[in-house]
């Protein structure tokens, strides 16, 4: 798991131009979630059979918000 550590709090020089911004006291970091996606066919190809996936309530979000239900996971080695 990736860790941002501050241990002080960070000052940045302003430019002339941009006297209304602040220097930053907190910040968010998204460390998303990494997942490998299988298509079907190449599940059912390498011979598996769908009573090997477990079951999950697990959505999909793509980049345009568009949710798509899955078929289970699998834990691979």
């Amino acid at each position: 798991m990736a860790q941002l550590v501050l241990t002080q709090r960070e000052i940045f020089n302003k430019p002339a131009r941009h006297r209304h911004l602040k220097p930053l006291t907190k910040m968010f970091v998204d460390g998303g979630v990494t997942i490998n996606i299988m298509p079907y066919t190449t599940f059912r190809k390498l011979g598996m059979k769908n009573e090997e996936l477990l079951k999950t309530a697990m959505v999909l979000w793509d980049f345009a918000s568009n949710p798509s239900n899955t078929q289970g996971a699998m834990h691979a080695e």
